[in-house]
């Protein structure tokens, strides 16, 4: 659990942030900034496809079904759980490797407000505001804005502009209505929307090849790269990205208290659009392919509860959740200016000559290609529709017996129904668009399943200041389709299977020394079955059922009160990663399928590691100095887009640090941050992903079975202060 004000001093305003504080939870982003994935015990699900999350989102009660849409940043927090090993059971979507669980401030019956104002280095400017007070005796209320305006890290050489440039406002409203002894309802309307440039994405020099730079320099008078240091954040490749990310939502919640139960009720419409045009999908100096996508995701959810009374020997909770989505993914592309010449009249040419035509005769002929391919729709030339919609039935109960002052056992169930339905069409306007895409009308793809979840647990309280449990979980995600073009027309491909988890954990919850020190420790494994993989094809990824993959480790976290002015807090999470059967895994770049049975999966790091000291030097009765710096440290792993084990794409081991120092002022409620994050500028990759078009471009080495990676770059060093005031 992180709490509001650890987030706020900790300077974490959004997931990513926070996955540099919490072991075994990471989340990364890759070249588009809707394919975010969250990540716990290394298995997370992409953002921009159909794919259900292996880790849910849920913020006040409410699930957010696209890991795209919660890119923002936070506001308002009042806490953030990260819950890891499969939920479901007390949430209403079921998620098979965790959940984070953030809940946001209610009102307050009395007048309160906060506000803070942060400038840094690429003119990083961040305001914020909330007020909170009641506005009649039985009525609160409650207001929350904040608003980011940042330049790019990044700079194009091609094009001598800035890239990576974000803005971002929040809005959070709720309205509390004290009805009655018995009756209470909350109303929360929220909005956000983020415009971008897109991610830093480079070239790892060591994988560029001569063939490469020899193809590119050839047909665009410019080679691929851009010198030998991949985190300086400077590109030479067409970079046009613009995004806008749009999202609002409704919330109502109502508590009835009848006699000793609880009655709960949780209604919610969301609805989320994102719109990324111009994407540099190939990252080279030509204007070629770009990409224009466009996602909309609409649901609606209905959840009902009742909690027993407590104090009983026997307490439960159970419930009932309805659940709709709609989920449309448009995505178009253009030839762009570059394609029919000389891109199509390159790859023509060097295909006739390696095929043995006289040199001559395969210009003229490649010639007669380009001027062919011109003759064609250039916009829009490649044309995708996805549809898709998803009704969800659930029922759930959690149960438990206090057997005595020392043991507690809970058993939990949850039934789950997913009835899927969806198309999927793609056209070519242009036959030449043939080299990286085909036609495919898939008008019927449906998946109708129902699986049952259980959970298992017993808690024995040794003393007042030991615990230990013992606890065994399973956990669902439903089938699903393919929601992206391909090179090869998928046809049953499209659709893909259940993936299944089974989980079990044994630990100890401690306090020692009058409770200065709190220690917890958990030994987890988790086996899942149909893994639910990606594989790519040299142009596109397809998701299809692995066979069974085990996760299991060690997991500590600590927190340390020193002295009364020094406290520590940290944690430790290993993970030993083995594929137990995955015989049709993906091959390297060229080769052929593979064998990865007993290979780890990706985004799997043996080791992850993070400690925050906070020293507090008073200085008056209440002025206080203070200094807290953090460190975070992550093993080598291999963050490669589809999971192949390619030894190209594995990130060696790094750290991050960050320090902050202020003064603050308890009495009169200020308080000043000098913060520095990155400290040392360390240079890493968030995701890594094979060169679009390889083949074709002379990126891919057949015989060593390498190709060309690109690295989506992380966050450089940053700098700033931050003034806070509460009244």
């Amino acid at each position: 659990v992180v709490d509001g004000d650890y987030m706020a001093r900790s300077g974490i305003n959004n997931l990513k942030d926070l996955s540099t504080h919490v072991p075994n939870f990471n989340m990364s982003n890759s070249s588009q900034v809707t394919n975010t994935r969250l990540i716990i015990r290394g298995v997370g699900s992409v953002g921009n496809t159909a794919v259900e999350g292996s880790v849910g989102v849920f913020i006040d009660g409410v699930y957010y079904p696209r890991p795209g849409s919660v890119i923002s940043n936070l506001l308002d927090i009042s806490a953030v759980e990260v819950l890891r090993g499969p939920q479901g059971t007390l949430f209403g979507r079921n998620t098979p490797m965790g959940a984070l669980n953030i809940t946001t401030n209610d009102p307050t019956d009395d007048f309160r407000a906060n506000t803070h104002v942060s400038y840094g280095n690429y003119n990083d400017l961040n305001i914020g505001t909330t007020i909170s007070g009641g506005l009649s005796d039985t009525i609160y209320g409650l207001a929350s804005v904040n608003y980011t305006d940042r330049d790019g890290y990044g700079y194009n050489e091609l094009t001598s502009k800035e890239i990576g440039d974000t803005e971002d406002l929040t809005f959070r409203g709720k309205l509390l209505f004290d009805i009655s002894d018995s009756v209470e309802a909350k109303l929360t309307v929220d909005l956000a929307e983020v415009n971008h440039t897109g991610a830093i994405v480079e070239l790892l020099p060591e994988t560029n090849s001569p063939l490469f730079i020899g193809t590119t320099q050839a047909l665009y008078g410019v080679p691929a790269g851009s010198g030998d240091d991949p985190y300086d954040n400077v590109v030479n490749q067409v970079n046009d990205d613009k995004a806008t990310d749009e999202q609002w939502g409704v919330t109502a919640q109502f508590k009835f208290d009848i006699a000793d139960y609880e009655l709960k009720s949780i209604t919610a419409i969301r609805n989320w659009e994102n719109d990324y045009q111009d994407e540099s999908s190939l990252r080279i100096a030509a204007d070629l392919v770009p990409r224009n996508s466009f996602y909309s995701n609409g649901t609606f959810s209905q959840e009902f509860q009742i909690l027993s009374p407590e104090g009983d020997t026997f307490d439960y909770v159970a419930g009932l959740f309805y659940y709709e989505e709609n989920f449309d993914v448009d995505t178009f592309f253009d030839a762009g200016s570059d394609y029919c010449s000389p891109t199509v009249f390159g790859i023509v040419r060097g295909q006739l000559i390696a095929s043995g035509m006289e040199p001559a005769t395969a210009m003229a002929t490649a010639l007669g290609q380009a001027d062919a391919c011109g003759g064609f729709a250039q916009d829009k030339f490649v044309t995708s529709v996805f549809r898709q919609e998803l009704e969800s039935l659930a029922i759930f109960a959690q149960g438990t017996f206090h057997i005595n002052d020392r043991l507690d056992t809970t058993f939990g169930a949850r039934w789950t129904n997913d009835e899927k339905t969806g198309s999927f069409e793609q056209q070519l306007n242009n036959p030449f668009a043939a080299i990286f895409r085909s036609p495919e009308s898939t008008p019927d793809l449906k998946v109708d399943e129902s699986k049952v979840t259980w959970l298992a647990n017993v808690r024995y309280q040794f003393n007042d200041d030991v615990m230990g449990f013992f606890t065994a979980s399973t956990g669902f995600k439903s089938g699903g389709f393919n929601s992206q073009g391909t090179l090869v027309a998928l046809g049953d491909r499209r659709t893909f299977a259940n993936e299944t988890t089974e989980n079990l954990e044994v630990g100890i919850k401690s306090s020692f020394f009058d409770k200065a020190l709190t220690a917890n420790v958990t030994l987890y494994q988790t086996d899942i079955k149909d893994f639910q993989s990606r594989s790519f094809d040299g142009l596109s990824f397809v998701t299809t059922n692995a066979g069974e993959l085990r996760q299991k480790g060690v997991e500590i976290d600590f927190k340390y009160a020193a002295t009364d002015n020094v406290n520590f807090s940290g944690g430790l999470g290993t993970l030993d990663s083995e594929f137990l059967s995955y015989p049709n895994g993906s091959g390297l770049p060229g080769g052929a399928v593979q064998d990865l049975t007993g290979t780890a999966n990706h985004w799997s790091p043996k080791l992850q590691a993070n400690l925050t000291a906070d020293w507090n030097i008073p200085l008056s009765t209440n002025l206080s100095l203070f200094v807290r710096p953090a460190i975070s440290y992550v093993d080598n792993q291999n963050i490669g887009g589809t999971t192949n084990q390619n030894p190209q794409t594995i990130q060696p081991s790094y750290s991050l640090a960050s320090l902050r120092v202020g003064v603050e002022d308890f009495g009169a409620g200020w308080r000043l941050t000098a913060f520095v994050d990155n400290l040392t500028d360390k240079g890493y990759c968030s995701t890594m992903f094979d060169q679009p078009l390889g083949d074709s471009l002379g990126a891919v080495n057949a015989t060593n079975n390498t190709t060309a990676i690109r690295c989506v770059v992380g966050a450089p060093r940053t700098y700033g202060l931050t003034f806070s005031y509460q009244y």
